[in-house]
């Protein structure tokens, strides 16, 4: 780990507790139901939410899904993944402190990967892209999203901290070719105003296209 890494887990840690009165979570929750419920996501699979913070997006995920399915939500930060285990607690879910880059699960383990508001601080991206396709299941499906354009997210990074300053999130077209060197087919890039969405489903392993 670098000093760039430990400065990003510092600053997550200090604004782990104060996350969620900062940001209207119930609305938040209720926007990302709304959109994976239009997905068509294996309700019964296995998921790993990354970069899960205060587990937002797995509170809005379990809801949704059926008694069987199982989830495993990682962050890099230990002040993060305590909040979101007080603030959910259901038998489905896991939550761990992980390294997005060197995930601890054995190779071909998960139906969906879902990134949300993840992606800038994982440095370099393309490690992250590599893990992610070592332990989805071929077939398995890769989502990065934000609900804020690039713009904004580039703009919050900027001011917020020195930590985050250098993690930009890139161009959607940009980090779909990233993806498709992974083994990814990319079916959807959405990068505007409305938000940033890049879908992949993995279609083989280990390879890197031209």
């Amino acid at each position: 780990m670098n000093e760039l890494d430990r400065g990003r887990i510092a600053y997550f840690n200090r604004i782990a507790e104060g996350w969620d009165a900062r940001l209207d979570t119930g609305k938040m929750i209720l926007r990302l139901r709304d959109q994976l419920t239009e997905w068509e996501l294996p309700l019964s699979g296995s998921f790993l939410d990354i970069g899960c913070g205060t587990g937002v997006l797995t509170r809005a995920l379990m809801p949704i899904l059926e008694p069987t399915a199982m989830v495993e939500a990682i962050d890099f930060s230990p002040g993060m993944v305590e909040q979101a285990r007080q603030n959910l607690q259901d038998e489905r879910v896991s939550f761990h402190v992980a390294d997005a880059r060197e995930l601890p699960y054995e190779a071909d383990s998960f139906d969906v990967v879902l990134v949300f508001s993840t992606m800038p601080h994982i440095d370099p991206m393309e490690d992250g892209f590599a893990e992610f396709a070592r332990v989805l299941k071929t077939g398995g499906v890769l989502h990065v999203w934000h609900l804020l354009s690039r713009e904004e997210v580039n703009e919050i990074h900027s001011r917020v901290d020195p930590s985050v300053v250098t993690d930009i999130l890139p161009p959607a077209a940009e980090l779909g070719e990233m993806m498709e060197n992974q083994g990814y087919k990319v079916s959807v890039i959405q990068d505007s105003s409305a938000g940033y969405h890049v879908i992949g489903r993995l279609e083989g392993k280990g390879c890197s296209c031209e």
